[in-house]
């Protein structure tokens, strides 16, 4: 994906992507979910990558 294709893309799901880091980044704090929110994370964000390509 090139950079203007990569800034529209971004721009396009900016609160999907914001609300998806402020979750997974909540769920960082929780006691032993702390152990599995990156995994969901990484499939969270490349569901949005691959929605948007």
């Amino acid at each position: 994906m090139d950079e203007p294709a990569a800034k529209a893309a971004t721009r396009a799901d900016i609160l999907a992507l914001w609300l998806t880091g402020t979750i997974t980044a909540l769920a960082l704090n929780v006691p032993l979910l702390n152990l599995v929110a990156p995994l969901v994370g990484v499939a969270a964000f490349t569901h949005i990558y691959h929605r948007t390509g």
